[in-house]
């Protein structure tokens, strides 16, 4: 069961990073040269919306990553000491 929530969390993590590039790099893409109140506010917002995705995706992935390595540490351990 912890291994398929782990999985999950990992795949869910992949997505959430993709969502996030493609808001920071095809949505809001480069800033603009002499951009009106309303391109600066929705570059702003795209940006912003982006990188959220993005580290809570790069959070989750590192979790799931870091809980799998302590998960398998623990169990050669009982293994060798049994």
């Amino acid at each position: 069961m912890k291994k398929k929530i782990v999985q999950v969390m990992a795949v869910s993590g992949g997505i959430l990073v993709i969502a996030g590039l493609y808001f920071t790099m095809v949505k809001a893409g480069l800033p603009y040269q002499d951009p009106t109140p309303e391109m600066v506010a929705q570059y702003e917002r795209d940006m912003g919306i982006g990188m959220v995705l993005l580290l809570a995706g790069l959070g989750t992935g590192i979790f799931s990553l870091v809980y799998s390595v302590v998960c398998f540490l623990r169990k050669k351990i009982k293994e060798r000491c049994h």
